[in-house]
């Protein structure tokens, strides 16, 4: 990692903005863990050096989840272990190994569908179809990812920009119709939330 453990090691500029979209991820599970007092099994998925467990500390929630990082890269893994040796870690390519990742109530992604990295728009809409997939029958409850908003006066050359209409499509085809879309919190950005069906149903009864 060129910037090492930091925001900037993670591809994040701005202390401030990161600390925003931790709160937006956090709070799909957030008023669950802390109405119940019961802790939720969370899965942060493409970890790095584990900033938004430390984010879960500050808020005093890192004692509500029991927190699994995973990352592709082992720095990022060998330097998370080495902070929080309590926590549970993996390091793998979940796209080329078949390995059980567990089950989980949630998952998190963040950072990870933000930068297409040299591949195409047709690839990174292919990439994060297939994360998804891939995660799908390991959680629960909801699932949580964020990318850049389409809604902007420019683009950035290699950001990813999801159209809304395309992601619609998507969650209601292949994975559920009940989700939302957070746009309301400052940043060119979105936060999905897609839950599973029959927990959403709990929260709001049809």
């Amino acid at each position: 990692m060129k910037h090492g453990d930091s925001l900037l090691g993670m591809d994040w500029p701005k202390e401030k903005d990161n600390l925003r979209r931790f709160a937006v991820m956090a709070e799909i599970f957030e008023r669950e863990v802390v109405s119940s007092g019961k802790p939720a099994k969370l899965l942060d998925f493409g970890c790095g050096t584990s900033h938004f467990y430390e984010f879960l500390q500050k808020k005093k929630l890192a004692d509500r989840v029991a927190y699994t990082g995973i990352d592709i890269v082992p720095d990022s893994i060998e330097i998370s272990k080495s902070k929080f040796p309590d926590n549970n870690y993996l390091c793998l390519d979940i796209l080329e190994s078949t390995k059980t990742l567990g089950d989980y109530d949630y998952i998190t992604i963040n950072g990870l569908f933000t930068q297409k990295r040299g591949m195409t728009e047709r690839e990174m809409r292919s990439f994060l179809e297939r994360v998804l997939t891939r995660l799908w029958p390991c959680f629960t409850k909801g699932l949580a990812f964020n990318t850049l908003s389409d809604q902007v006066d420019f683009k950035r050359r290699g950001s990813f920009h999801v159209d809304l209409d395309w992601a619609a499509k998507l969650f209601a085809n292949k994975f559920t119709r009940y989700f939302q879309v957070r746009h309301d919190y400052g940043l060119y950005e979105n936060t999905f939330y897609l839950f599973k069906k029959e927990y959403c149903s709990l929260l709001c009864p049809i």
